[in-house]
């Protein structure tokens, strides 16, 4: 896969935090967690990238500037679940992607090294899935080839991309130091602000 486009999933209410993710900022006057995460995916081999928004779209939408040369795709039916999501995000890759990149805006250790490190696992031949190892596990940010697509567009409901994460020959891991940390609440937010680690 050479051509991967990435889809960031930033429809979510954020019910926990109780404000959009998109705007939290680790210091005063420096850059929003979204703008951070586009700054790494317009730097990096993926492209082009297509925010799916929703239930916060104006916080979202503000944030991108005219010359990012970034794709909205709104769901209007965010509440149905991350599932609606991912589908409308990969109904929107170019036909001649050869591949998605799915990713969350709340992983506040993700770096362009793993972003490329991502990417060079998809230039193998014969892995038609790239997951984030991290804390015992893994998921996102994956990489899923578009012969995966018709399973993404399978999802329903809540499901995420994680379950169609199963372990095969075609399958391949890239660590992710703190891809285990995420910010869905206040107490998650106060720990990444004063720098404790995940």
């Amino acid at each position: 896969m050479r051509h991967v486009a990435a889809i960031v999933l930033a429809a979510g209410e954020a019910s926990r935090l109780g404000r959009s993710k998109a705007s939290l900022r680790r210091e005063p006057g420096g850059p929003t967690l979204f703008r951070s995460l586009l700054g790494l995916l317009l730097d990096s081999p993926f492209h082009p990238v297509l925010v799916v928004t929703g239930a916060r779209s104006t916080v979202v939408a503000r944030q991108i500037r005219k010359g990012d040369g970034v794709r909205i795709v709104h769901n209007e039916l965010w509440q149905g679940g991350m599932a609606g999501s991912i589908r409308l995000g990969v109904r929107a890759v170019p036909p001649d992607s050869e591949g998605a990149l799915l990713l969350g805006l709340d992983q506040p250790a993700l770096s362009a090294q793993h972003l490329q490190a991502l990417y060079s696992m998809a230039l193998l031949p014969g892995k038609t899935t790239i997951a984030s190892l991290y804390g015992g596990t893994w998921g996102t940010p994956a990489i899923f080839a578009r012969s995966k697509f018709p399973e993404l567009l399978a999802l329903t409901g809540r499901d995420g991309a994680k379950k169609l994460l199963v372990p095969s020959p075609s399958m391949a891991f890239v660590p992710f130091p703190g891809g285990e940390r995420d910010l869905d609440t206040p107490a998650d937010v106060a720990a990444w602000r004063r720098g404790d680690s995940a």
